[in-house]
C-alpha cells in the first residue's frame, strides 16, 4: 500500500474513532434528558469528520494494484450489516477514483 493511501486511511480511522467516541452524546436514553447545544454540536463534529474522511478514501486514485486491493479490503468493512452501507455520493467518488486511475493505465 503506498503512504498516500495508508494516511487516507489512518486519517479516517481516527475520524472513526473520534466519532464512535462521541456517538452516544446525543443519545437521550443513556443520557436520562435531552442532549445539549454542545453535545449535538460534538456528535455533528464527529459525524461530518468521519463522513469526509471516508469519502476521501472512497476518491483516493489507487493506482496499483496493491492500493486497490488496500483500499478494496479497507471499504468492505464500512458496506457490510455492520456498518450499512455506503451512501451515494461515496459510491460517485469511488467510481470517480477508477475512472481517473484508469485514464493512464494500457
Amino acid at each position: 500500500m503506498s503512504p498516500k493511501l495508508r494516511a487516507v486511511i489512518k486519517a479516517h480511522k481516527k475520524a472513526h474513532a473520534f466519532w464512535l467516541s462521541v456517538c452516544g452524546c446525543t443519545d437521550t436514553l443513556k443520557l436520562g434528558r435531552e442532549a445539549t447545544a454542545d453535545e449535538e454540536a460534538l456528535w455533528d463534529k464527529g459525524n461530518d469528520g468521519e463522513y469526509a474522511a471516508l469519502w476521501d478514501v472512497c476518491r483516493f486514485p489507487a493506482r496499483t494494484t496493491a492500493d486497490q486491493a488496500a483500499k478494496g479490503r479497507y471499504l468492505r468493512k464500512f458496506h457490510s450489516w455492520k456498518f450499512g452501507y455506503l451512501e451515494e455520493d461515496q459510491v460517485d467518488a469511488l467510481m470517480l477514483s477508477m475512472i481517473e486511475a484508469g485514464k493512464g493505465a494500457k
